[in-house]
This record gives C-alpha cells, sequence and structure tokens, in this order.
C-alpha cells in the first residue's frame, strides 16, 4: 500500500513538475514569470506565504511574494551569508525549518512571527551560481516533511531556469531598445535589407531621407545608380564599402555598407549607413565660387587701377583727361576698399570679436540720412519713406544700423535695374519696430529664399553676373540685427519685387 501511495505521489509530481515547466515556459517576461511562480507553487505544497529573492552580485532582494506586505517587500536587503535566505544562497543547500529557529549556523537572523512554524527554502542555481532563493511558508497545525525536500529542489530548479531565460530575453530586450534608441537618435539614416536587396528596417532618419513607405520596397529600385550586387560581392570579400550616390538633381549621400551576418560566405543583407553630404556639397560649391568671384572682383580694380597709372605715368595727357583717369581709379579704389571691408567685418562678426556701441535713437532719424545719398546716385528709382509719427526709440548702434539700411537700400536698386519706387516703411507694434525695404525688382525665386542671408550665396542670374558683389552684404545685415536681438526676413515673387522685414526691440519711452 505504501509502495503504491509512493509511486502515486511521484506520478503526480512528474505530472507537476510537466505542468509548471509547460507554464513557466509560456511567458518570458520575467515578472509574470515570478509570479506565476508562487501562484503554482503555494497550492502545489499548501503553503500560505512565499517569495523568491534574487541575487543582485552579494545582496539578496525580494522580486516577488504572497503574504508579505508591501513595506516588507520594498525595505528587505539581505546579504550572502546572512540570515536564512543568505546563507543558502552562500552554501546552496536546501532547508527545511520547522519550529522556532535558533540555529548558530544562521547570523543576523530577523525574529519570525510565531505563526509560522514551518519553512522550505531552496537554492535557485543556474550553472553552478546561486541567482536567488525560493521560500515558502505554513502556519500550524501542520508543517512541511523531510519528503517533500527532493521535490522541492527539482520544482526551485525548474523555477531557477524559467527565471534565467526570462532574464536572457529581458537583457536581449534592454539590447534591442538600445540599439533602436541609438538609431532613432542617428542624424544619418540606416538602411537594412535581406540578401535579395529587400528593405526589413530604416530609422526615422532614413524614412525623412527617401519617404515613409520605405519597408518591404527593393533597394536597387530605390535608389537605382546604387550598384547592389557589386556592394554585396565587395563586403562577402571582407572589403569596407564606401561611396558617394546622387539622389535626384541635388541631393548627394555618402553611403557605407556592411554585412549582416554570412552564412555559406554570402552575406545575409546588408546594413547601409547613409550621410547627407548636400549642405557639404552645397557649402564646398560656395567656397569655390567665392574665390572665384573673389579673385575677379580683386583682380579687376586693380587691373584697372595699374592700367590707368601705366598710361599716367608714361604718356602726357589733357588736366581733364589726366583728371577722368584718376576718377576712374579712385572709384576702382574704393570699390576694392569695400570688398575687403565686407570680408574683414564680416569675419569680426563671425568670431564674437565687434562690440555694439549703443545709444538712444530713432530708427527714422537714420532713414532720412541713407536716403539723400541713394536719391542722389539713382535718378531712375523713386524712395519713399512711410513713417508712423511718435515711434519709440531704439536702443541701438545707429553705425551699424545705418549700414543694414544701406546694404538692403543698395539691394534694392541692383536688383529693379529699370527703376521703380523703393519704398521704406517703419512702423511699431507691440514691443516691437517693423521696417520694411520694398522694390519692383525682379524677384527671388522661392526656393532660393532660404540661403540669401548665408555669406557668399548670390542668386544665380544674368543680373547678378553683370553687376558683381561678394554676397555678404544680407550676411552682415544678418548678423547686426540678429546681434540686436532682432531678426531678419524676405518675402519675395520673380518679377514683382522684394520685401526685406526687419524687427528689432523697442524702448518703453517716446520721443
Amino acid at each position: 500500500m505504501a509502495i503504491r501511495e509512493g509511486e502515486r505521489r511521484s506520478r503526480d509530481q512528474l505530472v507537476a513538475l510537466y505542468e509548471i515547466g509547460r507554464a513557466l515556459n509560456s511567458t518570458l517576461e520575467l515578472g509574470e514569470v515570478l509570479t506565476r511562480i508562487l501562484d503554482m507553487l503555494l497550492p502545489l505544497f499548501e503553503a500560505e506565504a512565499g517569495s523568491i529573492m534574487l541575487a543582485d552580485e552579494d545582496v539578496l532582494t525580494i522580486g516577488a511574494a504572497i503574504g508579505l506586505s508591501s513595506e516588507i517587500i520594498s525595505r528587505t536587503r539581505v546579504k550572502r551569508g546572512e540570515g536564512i535566505a543568505g546563507w543558502v544562497a552562500q552554501t546552496g543547500e536546501l532547508l527545511l525549518l520547522n519550529g522556532k529557529v535558533t540555529d548558530p549556523r544562521f547570523t543576523h537572523l530577523v525574529e519570525r512571527p510565531d505563526e509560522i512554524t514551518s519553512s522550505l527554502c531552496a537554492p535557485l542555481r543556474h550553472r553552478e551560481q546561486i541567482t536567488g532563493v525560493l521560500m515558502l511558508r505554513r502556519s500550524e497545525p501542520s508543517s512541511f516533511t523531510v519528503d517533500q525536500l527532493d521535490f522541492f529542489q527539482s520544482v526551485a530548479d525548474q523555477a531557477a531556469l524559467a527565471i534565467e531565460n526570462a532574464r536572457r530575453v529581458e537583457q536581449v530586450e534592454r539590447e534591442r531598445q538600445k540599439s533602436e534608441a541609438i538609431l532613432r537618435s542617428m542624424a544619418d539614416g540606416v538602411l537594412v535589407t535581406d540578401a535579395n536587396g529587400l528593405i526589413v528596417h530604416a530609422n526615422p532618419a532614413a524614412l525623412s531621407l527617401f519617404g515613409p513607405d520605405l519597408p518591404d520596397r527593393q533597394l536597387p529600385g530605390l535608389i537605382p545608380n546604387l550598384a547592389y550586387q557589386h556592394i554585396l560581392g565587395q563586403v562577402a570579400r571582407g572589403r569596407p564599402y564606401e561611396s558617394e550616390v546622387r539622389v535626384g538633381p541635388e541631393q548627394l549621400l555618402r553611403v557605407s555598407a556592411t554585412a549582416l551576418g554570412l552564412a555559406g560566405g554570402s552575406p545575409e543583407g546588408l546594413v547601409l549607413l547613409f550621410h547627407d553630404e548636400t549642405e557639404r556639397a552645397r557649402i564646398e560649391r560656395m567656397k569655390s565660387e567665392f574665390l572665384s568671384m573673389v579673385s575677379h572682383e580683386l583682380k579687376t580694380p586693380i587691373t584697372t587701377i595699374q592700367a590707368f597709372l601705366e598710361l599716367l605715368i608714361f604718356r602726357e595727357f589733357a588736366p581733364e583727361r589726366r583728371r577722368h583717369f584718376l576718377e576712374i581709379s579712385l572709384q576702382e579704389g574704393r570699390r576694392l576698399q569695400k570688398l575687403i571691408e565686407d570680408i574683414l567685418e564680416l569675419a569680426r562678426m563671425e568670431s564674437g570679436r565687434f562690440r555694439l556701441h549703443k545709444t538712444r535713437c530713432k530708427f527714422t532719424d537714420l532713414v532720412r540720412s541713407v536716403l539723400p545719398g541713394f536719391v542722389e546716385r539713382f535718378p531712375l528709382h523713386s524712395f519713399v519713406l512711410e513713417a508712423g509719427a511718435g515711434l519709440p526709440t531704439l536702443e541701438a548702434d545707429p553705425m551699424l544700423l545705418t549700414q543694414v539700411l544701406t546694404n538692403l537700400l543698395s539691394n534694392a536698386v541692383k536688383y529693379s535695374p529699370d527703376g521703380g519706387d523703393v519704398r521704406v516703411k517703419v512702423e511699431s507694434s507691440g514691443d516691437r519696430l517693423i521696417c520694411s525695404v520694398s522694390d519692383q525688382g525682379i524677384g527671388i525665386e522661392k526656393d532660393k529664399i532660404p540661403y540669401i542671408f548665408e555669406k557668399f550665396y548670390r542668386v544665380d542670374n544674368s543680373l547678378t553676373r553683370e553687376t558683381g558683389g561678394t554676397g555678404l552684404g544680407l550676411a552682415n545685415a544678418r548678423y547686426i540685427v540678429e546681434s540686436h536681438g532682432g531678426s531678419i526676413w524676405a518675402e519675395s515673387e520673380p518679377g514683382r519685387g522684394t520685401t526685406f522685414t526687419v524687427t528689432l526691440p523697442l524702448q518703453t519711452s517716446e520721443v
């Protein structure tokens, strides 16, 4: 009879182990695994309370518990070797404790409540390392028995395996999230393809470069001039791949590629990194154009001055003719000086080495001081000032703001070669002064407007090629306005003129 009872118990325990293993492996979330272990073990061992303590280096903390207060769970920290759980974690031995615990093996014991009369403690072991402790408790009248120890250790081993699997999956998930966060934060586009060129992953930067419908598209179809098969062959031989590829009429990308694993010597796919070189190429082009333009702008007045001086030295001319030659030379010298001053002024502004010499001033007075010179020099244009009465004063550098006005008016005149109205409107709104300079000239195309305040940028058309210039005037104006806490922008329509608007902070008093 006892043999049959033992066989029945063994069979029930095997079935229980199978069910526990199947249930625990049905989830890979650590918190859920811990809770499920206790939910299954308490009724199986007729326990009233239980806990799973997890080891973090030399300290055990409660990962999950049933029948314990939240306060005990949050404050319990047990060092290896201390208390019952610490002793089990250090020795790896299984414990059955009945009655009051007075065993001298256990140091730093916490007094147990009287109602706890029996405990089972088993180490959670993975690859010869103790990763935690499983504990079950009972109250009177019944106690755990020696016959339950082997089964309890088997259950603990099963639980330890499930916990380790969940931890490993959790770690993989953390690494995946970390990688995803890195990819999301990257400014460069990243595409991952399979061996056939199908895009299986794209980070936000890649979606911004190529559009939102990237996944499940073929890379060769997305970028036809990217030699996909050549890249596969190169990375398969362990050679790095890097090149530049043009996407559309203006966009330039630098491409780097590495193999996504190797199966039988062939890449399972590619990881491609796309760095947008469009802005760099544009700046390089602007630098090249600037050097070409500056060399031309410097060479032209120098050549003119040199030619007239040679004529004056080696030949005799009537006084009127000599004066004419000298006036041309003087004009070209001033042009040369203006070019050099513009370049030096921009360099000072960019480096922060210039200082504002602010005084209280009226902006309309600055406009009125500048306009007469333009009226005299450009008779084809009609200059109109519209200014509200009683405008508040500015705390500003009048010399630099005069330079801004001069640059904007010169720009208006230059790009309205057939004449017409140039209107300067000054008004206030709230705590800002607003000045607009409008012309009736050739205008600016909408896609060029964002670049006109960049240094050395000049709108490419026949008029700009004829009039010359460095492209520094508007860049200087932007630096001056922004250094005053203001802003500047342009609105334009090709063939119908351009309006530049400047806003500046105002003083509260009126004059």
